[in-house]
Parts: structure tokens; C-alpha cells; sequence
């Protein structure tokens, strides 16, 4: 079964080679609803209140069976959105109507299948008895002609191409490292590197974005604010890691959250460590991990590890698994309490090296 890519689907809507049935799926949500936005553009050329139809999880299967073969008012063609369909949850019957429209389709309609929060289970699950509903829906949209198409996080490269467009759009530019920098802060959603350059645009009017500007306006993920912490923990910098410590925990952090994002640095520091001494580099764990685009947080890692012994390296990733099972039941010490501990005993691994017990 061929699953498309969405920049195959980005040049047939632009050609305007459009197919009547289609299922999106991927880790994205921006880039799913924005391309869902670019059928409905194309297709329903007038009375949207009319020709175009939202549909969530509860729906009637014979309404949008009949809607899908009402000839459009006033337009090219009817658009039918129909978001999270759960075809696990589907009768027999039901499941009959949907194949029966994605292998006999109208031609006078568009349907959408679009999934917003179920991206795991279509890409782990794909081909298992346990999703037989939605394997036989897929086999009857390709038997249909429709497409199915995977939309995935764009690359650290391609996040760079879109800050600086967006910037230029807006008569203002950001030097590439500058941008990258941001996604380090930010975060990698699009959404939130969007919302962030158009903020950054809005202050400065027009100009240059330096990295001071971005450091002084835009908002710092957790993960960001906890690689500080761990950055001030490596260098033993007592009074830093523990008013960062505070901060997150004012803003409601939660002690669990915190935690995770620490040991994800240990993990990092600790791959890198050992490719380190199986000869291989940075690229290399980013293949066989799965990076992708937080490639970078390896480089982090890396300038992390060379201040590390393999031993140090161990003696604090026991110390984060103790304190992970004490945030979990195994100790009556106040939360906030035990990621202290944490710290001071991550700095002393730190600063006294294997002599820690």
C-alpha cells in the first residue's frame, strides 16, 4: 500500500490534481490542518456554510454517506472533514458505508480523514489484526484512487527555511544560526516557532532578529530551561541550578516532568559517552536513536560528556532513577524536597568525580 508524503501532496493540490478521498495522518497537526485548509481552499469556491461540513468523532455514517452525493451550491465542490474517526469503534455496517465512499467515490465532493492525536498508533499499528477496520478502509481508498498521506515534523533545516521566510514576510530578517538558536529555546513545534516569529516581527517592526532579542522575547520550553539547570549542575554552579529549580516549580511545573527532562539529558550524555568509546560520533546515535531534528541536544550532550567519566556518568544516573522511585511512592519526602537532593548529589558526582559513592 503506497503512503504518500506531503510534499507529493503539496504539488497535486498545487496542480490541482486532487483526489477524492483522502486520509492524513503523521506527528504534525499544524502542517494536517494546514493542509486540509488547502483542499477546502481549492474546492469549495463559494458558500462554505453549505458546501462545506465538519464532522468530530460523533457522526452518522448515512448522513455523510447522502452529503458526499449532493451536488455543491454555487461551487467546484462539497468538502466533508471528518476528524479522529476511531474505525476500531465502527460497526460492521458502518464500516461498509465508509469503504463502499472511499472505493465508489462522489464527484462531486472531497471527503478528509484527518488525525490530529492519534499519530502513534497509525504509524506503530499499521497491518496489525487489531486495526483490521481501518486496513480495509485504506485498501478501499487506494482501490478508489484516493491518497494517504503521512505528515511528519519538518527537519531542524526546513523549521530554519520557514523562521526566515516568516521573518522576510514580515520586512524583517534572522540570520540562520540565529534561528536555530530559537528552536533550541522554543521548542521544535511549529505552532509555537510561528507564533514566536510573529511576536519577534510585531516588537522589532523591522530590522534584524539578533539572538539577544530572542533570548529577551520569545519563551523558553521546559526542556530549555531544564538544560540550564543541568548546564549549572555541570558546573557546579549550586545557587543557579536551585533557583531555576524554584522557578519551575512557581510556574507549576510538575516534579515529574522536571525529573524526565533531567534523566533525557543523562540519557543523551550517556549515548554520546558510549559511542564515544565504540569510535563512532554524534551522527551516527542520531541514526540508530531517531533524532531527527533534536539532533542538536547531541552536541549538548557531547560538550556535557567530555566533563564526565563513564563511572560519573552512571553514579548519577542511579542517583535519578532513586529519585524517580522516591517521586513515586517510595519516600513520604515532600517532591520539591527530593529533586534538591537530586541536584546537590548530581553536583557532587560532578565536582568530587568517582570518589562519590
Amino acid at each position: 500500500m503506497r503512503i504518500y508524503k506531503q510534499d507529493e501532496l503539496k504539488s497535486k493540490i498545487k496542480s490541482g490534481n486532487f483526489a477524492p478521498v483522502y486520509f492524513l495522518f503523521g506527528n504534525e497537526p499544524y502542517l494536517i490542518t494546514h493542509y486540509t485548509n488547502l483542499i477546502i481552499k481549492n474546492t469549495v469556491t463559494a458558500l462554505e456554510d453549505i458546501n462545506l461540513r465538519y464532522y468530530d468523532s460523533e457522526f452518522d455514517v448515512d448522513e455523510i454517506y447522502a452529503t458526499a452525493f449532493q451536488v455543491p451550491m454555487m461551487s467546484a465542490m462539497k468538502c466533508l472533514v471528518i476528524t479522529d474517526c476511531d474505525f476500531s469503534k465502527l460497526s460492521e455496517k458502518q464500516l461498509s458505508v465508509f469503504c463502499d465512499l472511499a472505493e465508489n467515490p462522489s464527484d462531486v465532493s472531497i471527503v478528509v480523514f484527518r488525525y490530529t492525536d492519534m499519530e502513534i498508533s497509525f504509524k506503530k499499528q499499521y497491518g496489525n489484526s487489531s486495526n483490521k477496520n481501518r486496513d480495509k478502509f485504506l485498501s478501499a481508498i487506494e482501490k478508489g484512487g484516493g491518497m494517504i498521506v503521512e505528515i511528519n515534523h519538518m527537519t531542524t533545516g526546513d523549521l530554519v527555511k520557514t523562521i526566515t521566510s516568516g521573518a522576510r514576510k514580515r520586512h524583517c530578517s534572522i540570520d540562520p544560526q540565529v534561528a536555530r538558536h530559537m528552536i533550541e529555546r522554543c521548542s521544535d513545534d511549529l505552532t509555537t516557532l510561528l507564533g514566536e516569529t510573529e511576536k519577534l516581527c510585531s516588537y522589532l517592526n523591522e530590522g534584524t532578529i539578533t539572538k539577544e532579542l530572542v533570548d529577551k522575547i520569545c519563551i523558553q520550553s521546559v526542556s530549555s530551561v531544564i538544560f540550564d539547570m543541568s548546564k549549572a549542575v555541570l558546573s557546579n554552579n549550586v545557587k543557579t541550578a536551585m533557583k531555576i529549580l524554584d522557578d519551575l516549580i512557581f510556574q507549576k511545573v510538575k516534579e515529574t516532568e522536571i525529573l524526565r527532562e533531567i534523566a533525557n539529558n543523562y540519557i543523551d550524555i550517556y549515548r554520546v559517552s558510549a559511542a564515544r568509546r565504540a569510535g563512532l560520533n554524534t551522527s551516527d546515535v542520531d541514526a540508530h536513536f531517531g533524532y531527527g531534528r533534536r539532533a542538536f541536544v547531541l552536541n549538548n550532550a557531547l560538550k556535557f560528556a567530555n566533563k564526565l567519566s563513564q563511572k560519573q556518568i552512571l553514579l548519577s544516573l542511579k542517583e535519578i532513577c532513586n529519585a524517580d522511585y522516591m517521586l513515586k511512592g517510595g519516600s513520604s519526602m515532600k517532591k520539591k524536597t527530593i529533586l534538591e537532593m537530586l541536584l546537590i548529589k548530581l553536583i557532587m558526582i560532578s565536582s568530587k568525580g568517582e570518589t562519590v559513592c
